[in-house]
C-alpha cells in the first residue's frame, strides 16, 4: 500500500470515520439485561473466543465507503423486527430462468442450497419452487453489458416475485445465474399486480451491478449467482464434457456454492428485519468486493443470532416435534449445522464443522 500506508487508512478509517466496538458494546448490543441466566450463557457464551471482532476496513471495503450506524438488539426490538406468524412460516427458494435453451441450474447444487438453509434457519419451514419462474413471461428489463453478458433489472424481478408470493411465505427469495442491476426503483404493492408495468429508461443513478436485493416491506428478494464464479470476469471457458477439467468443475462448484449459500443466507435475515452487522465477523458484514465477500465467515455473530431466534420464536413456528423452548433452540440449530455440514459437505465445510463442533462441546460443558 505504502504512501504512509495510504494516509493512514484514510486518515483513519475512511469518509465516515468507522471506529472498531468495544468489548462493552459487543455486550451492549446483545441486549442480554434482564434476560435468564440460559439465554445469557447461549448468546454471550466465550464470545471473545468464538467470535472475531470485525476488522479494520481495509481501502475500498465496505466500511470505508459506507456508514453505518449498527443496529443493536434493542434497535432491532424497536423498529426492525418482522416476526413470523403460523400463516406465513415458509421460506421459498424459487430458482429463476429466461426461457433460454439449456438454460438451468444444476439440481445438486439447488438441494445443497435448500439443504444448508433448512439447517441455518432451523425452526422455519422452506420450500422449493420445483419449476422456475419464467422471467421471460415478465418482460423484465435486460440490458447488454461487456463480453455479451445478459443484465437483468433486480427491481423489476422483486416486482415479479411479488406476484408469485405464496399465502404462507414468510418470504420468497430468487436465485439467477444472470448478472443483475438496481435501477433504484422500488417495486409496486399488491394492486399494481395486475397493471402494465411501465418500464423505465436507463439513466445515470442505476448502479452497474448488484450481488442481491431485497424488498424488506414485500417480503421478496432476489440475488444473482454470476459474479461468484471465478470465470465471470475471464475470457476462459472451460470444456464441461471433457473429464480432464473435472477437477477444476468441481473446485468451482464448491467456491459458488458457498458464496451463494452466504448471500441467500444474508438476503434472508435481512428479511426478518436485520441490517448489516458492525460488532463482529459476521455474515451480516457489509462488503463492496468479492475478496471482501471471501473474508466474511458463514455463522452469523451472537447479536444478529439472538435477532433471528427472536423473530423465528415469536409465534411458536417450530414444530411439535422439535418444539424446545427459546433459547435452546439455538443450542440445537448448532447441532444442526454441525450434522448437515459434516455429513453431506465434508472437503468443503471443514474448518466450519470444526466451529460447531468446539461450540457444542464448549456449551455443553457451561450446562453441566
Amino acid at each position: 500500500m505504502k504512501k504512509t500506508d495510504r494516509d493512514f487508512f484514510e486518515k483513519t478509517y475512511g469518509v465516515h470515520k468507522f471506529r472498531l466496538p468495544s468489548k462493552e458494546e459487543q455486550i451492549s448490543a446483545m441486549g442480554l439485561a434482564g434476560e435468564s441466566i440460559s439465554t445469557k450463557k447461549i448468546i454471550s457464551h466465550q464470545f471473545e473466543k468464538f467470535y472475531d471482532t470485525i476488522s479494520i476496513p481495509d481501502l475500498g471495503d465496505w466500511l470505508m465507503t459506507h456508514k453505518e450506524y449498527g443496529q443493536t438488539y434493542a434497535d432491532f426490538i424497536r423498529n426492525g423486527i418482522v416476526p413470523v406468524d403460523n400463516l406465513r412460516d415458509t421460506i421459498y427458494l424459487a430458482p429463476l430462468s429466461c426461457g433460454g435453451e439449456g438454460e438451468s441450474i444444476d439440481p445438486t447444487f439447488i438441494n445443497s442450497l435448500l439443504l444448508i438453509c433448512e439447517a441455518y434457519f432451523y425452526g422455519m419451514k422452506f420450500k422449493l419452487i420445483d419449476k422456475p419462474i419464467n422471467l421471460k413471461n415478465y418482460e423484465i428489463n435486460l440490458r447488454i453489458i461487456e463480453e455479451r453478458k445478459i443484465q437483468l433489472c433486480a427491481n423489476e424481478i422483486l416486482d415479479c416475485l411479488y406476484k408469485e408470493l405464496p399465502k404462507d411465505a414468510y418470504c420468497i427469495l430468487g436465485f439467477t445465474e444472470h448478472d443483475i442491476y438496481n435501477d433504484n426503483n422500488v417495486i409496486k404493492p399488491r394492486n399494481y399486480a395486475n397493471k402494465t408495468v411501465q418500464k423505465s429508461k436507463i439513466n445515470k443513478t442505476q448502479f452497474n451491478f448488484c450481488y442481491g436485493l431485497s424488498a424488506l416491506k414485500y417480503r421478496v428478494a432476489v440475488v444473482s449467482l454470476a459474479r461468484y464464479d471465478p470465470l465471470f470476469y475471464s475470457n476462459s471457458k472451460i470444456n464441461f464434457d471433457s473429464t480432464k477439467h473435472q477437477d477444476k468443475i468441481l473446485k468451482y462448484f464448491f467456491i459458488i456454492l458457498k458464496r451463494a449459500c452466504k448471500v441467500i443466507i444474508k438476503e434472508i435475515c435481512h428479511m426478518f428485519g436485520l441490517k448489516n452487522c458492525i460488532f463482529f465477523q459476521c455474515n451480516m458484514n457489509g462488503f463492496n468486493s468479492m475478496e471482501e465477500f471471501d473474508k466474511r465467515p458463514l455463522e452469523i455473530c451472537p447479536v444478529c443470532i439472538r435477532k433471528v431466534y427472536t423473530a423465528i420464536s415469536s409465534k411458536n413456528v417450530v414444530s411439535e416435534a422439535n418444539r424446545i423452548s427459546n433459547p435452546f433452540i439455538i443450542y440445537d440449530r448448532l447441532v444442526k449445522m454441525k450434522d448437515t455440514l459434516s455429513d453431506n459437505f465434508m472437503g468443503i465445510y471443514e474448518n466450519e464443522t470444526i466451529w460447531y463442533s468446539a461450540k457444542i462441546e464448549s456449551l455443553k460443558s457451561e450446562f453441566n
